[in-house]
């Protein structure tokens, strides 16, 4: 894409953010503390980010719109936690802001920005949905996992049982696939890519299959089948490989995944975006020189 055909573009940058004292009755736990607790500096950082980009920026709270998105999920039944939920509503509003602007940009309010340049300039989507998967796992399990095994009783969000319920739900489809999940904390995508997902209309066959497969999938060991759910990664990888939707990697330097297995080291000098899943902002923030946190 030229620059002279980018300044056509219109493009937005969204997130999602359900206070938990709306939804948890005040019984957030400790992730969901920080998010709340350092929501106006995230949520600054991503905004000057978009200026920056030449894009809008646009926050999406607990609204009617997302009540009656939550009505549709139990109309499908798909309705499993109010974290999955939200996770949902993320791909739900991808879909509708791409009817308003070509490009969308959606960041979970943990990824951090850490970088001036502009992404919308850097990935063309005529080479398909930007995202970014990788394995999230001891070494050894990454390997027990080929063997539909694992060495410890995972939890639902384990990356290991959603890339589990992913290769499940492609061997059924007898879909090509890699050995991970997307992680969907940072995806760019537009219409015509959204709409071969297909995400929302495509949740209830995927709940049927799984629920199938969950009974019936027996080369998982039963510790790891039992927490198969619709989760949003789950769902989106399998969707992307199914229909053989075109995407492209943004990389560790566009989604560098700080949690606890990495917590030790240092943050990559060239990390672009932070996706700070253990919620050490202030180690991100203090390595960045980010210091207006501080008032803000």
């Amino acid at each position: 894409m030229s620059m002279k055909e980018s300044n056509y573009m219109t493009r937005v940058i969204f997130t999602v953010y359900i206070d938990p004292n709306e939804i948890y009755n005040g019984d957030a736990d400790f992730k969901s503390s920080q998010l709340a607790k350092n929501y106006n500096a995230l949520t600054h950082r991503q905004e000057e980010y978009a200026k920056k980009c030449g894009a809008d920026y646009k926050i999406y709270k607990l609204d009617d719109v997302y009540k009656i998105f939550l009505d549709n999920l139990d109309e499908h039944g798909v309705f499993e936690t109010q974290y999955q939920c939200i996770q949902h509503y993320k791909h739900y509003m991808m879909r509708n802001l791409c009817n308003s602007y070509d490009e969308v940009l959606y960041l979970d309010l943990d990824v951090f920005i850490n970088t001036d340049e502009n992404i919308f300039e850097t990935f063309d989507l005529n080479n398909g949905f930007g995202i970014y998967g990788y394995t999230d796992d001891k070494e050894k399990d990454v390997k027990n996992l080929e063997k539909g095994l694992l060495s410890y009783i995972p939890v639902t969000t384990s990356v290991s049982v959603k890339t589990a319920a992913m290769i499940s739900l492609c061997s059924h489809a007898n879909c090509t696939f890699p050995n991970y999940v997307f992680n969907t904390a940072v995806m760019l995508g537009n219409k015509k890519l959204c709409d071969e997902i297909d995400y929302f209309n495509e949740l209830k066959h995927v709940k049927e299959t799984l629920d199938e497969l969950k009974e019936n999938d027996s080369w998982w060991a039963d510790y790891i089948r039992n927490y198969f759910t619709v989760n949003n990664e789950t769902a989106f990888s399998y969707l992307v490989h199914k229909k053989k939707v075109k995407w492209q990697s943004l990389g560790e330097e566009w989604h560098y995944p700080y949690n606890s297995r990495n917590r030790a080291r240092e943050i990559p000098d060239n990390s672009k975006f932070i996706h700070v899943i253990n919620k050490d902002f202030i180690k991100v923030f203090a390595k960045a020189k980010y210091w207006e946190w501080c008032y803000i």
